[in-house]
């Protein structure tokens, strides 16, 4: 049996499977600015400094990649 969807129903699937790329995307851009502001508080004993501005730019690299990734910003704006 083949499993054959609509026109709106890929559509949905599609639009579904771009929303959780984004929302792994903004996690991993939290969690990978996060784990390098801490190692840089630990190579330099800056604590916590290092570790917040990590954090900071990984949020904003993530809200960034989730506009991009619902088209209000990005791709020649």
């Amino acid at each position: 049996m083949a499993w054959r969807l609509g026109r709106d129903r890929g559509q949905a699937v599609t639009s579904l499977a771009n929303l959780s790329s984004a929302g792994l995307a903004f996690g991993m851009a939290v969690i990978l600015g996060a784990a390098l502001g801490y190692g840089i508080d630990r190579l330099l004993g800056t604590s916590p400094f290092g570790f917040l501005l990590g954090f900071l730019l990984g949020l904003v690299a993530g809200v960034l990649n989730v506009f991009r990734a619902a088209g209000v910003w990005g791709k020649g704006n």
